[in-house]
């Protein structure tokens, strides 16, 4: 029962503050003074005095040809000068043809197999006489290096140069 009637005493008081801030805001904006009348003043028949620009003579367009000439924001406000000559074009560089590469073919052989073991995996690969041998990781085989045997394939290498052979080609 307390914790109702404190709520019922703080929503009262929040409204009475509501109440009171607004009552203010209205008091303090009906009490500022009004702001003055900015309308144009009709201009007047007589002519004024001429004015100290207008009774300086004008100087000559020569000296105005000198402003609009030399550029603003160049340190040196020196007039800029295009140049009307073509410029030759550039020789062409000489390009060096690099060496193609010698291109050696992957030896004539056919992966019939492979077999794996808790060792190494070996291949079967049947060389350009026809006669079929058992390969293993390391060997070479008309100048190319076995470097892996995986599960369908062959990875022969020669310097740089890697080529898969792989079964059923």
């Amino acid at each position: 029962m307390m914790s109702r009637l404190l709520s019922l005493i703080g929503t009262v008081l929040l409204l009475a503050g509501a109440g009171l801030a607004g009552w203010w805001a209205l008091t303090v904006t009906t009490r500022q003074p009004g702001l003055p009348s900015f309308e144009m003043a009709q201009p007047q028949a007589t002519r004024a005095a001429p004015s100290r620009a207008a009774s300086r003579p004008r100087r000559p367009d020569v000296y105005y040809d000198a402003v609009t000439q030399r550029p603003l924001f160049a340190p040196d406000r020196r007039p800029l000068v295009l140049d009307d000559t073509p410029e030759a074009d550039p020789p062409d560089p000489v390009v060096a043809t690099p060496p193609k590469p010698v291109v050696v073919p992957p030896p004539a052989v056919r992966l019939l197999g492979v077999m794996g073991a808790a060792d190494e995996n070996r291949a079967l690969v049947q060389n350009a006489e026809g006669e079929a041998l058992w390969l293993t990781q390391g060997t070479e085989l008309a100048g190319w290096t076995i470097s892996r045997i995986g599960p369908n394939w062959l990875d022969l290498s020669r310097a740089s140069e890697t080529i898969r052979i792989e079964m059923y080609q």
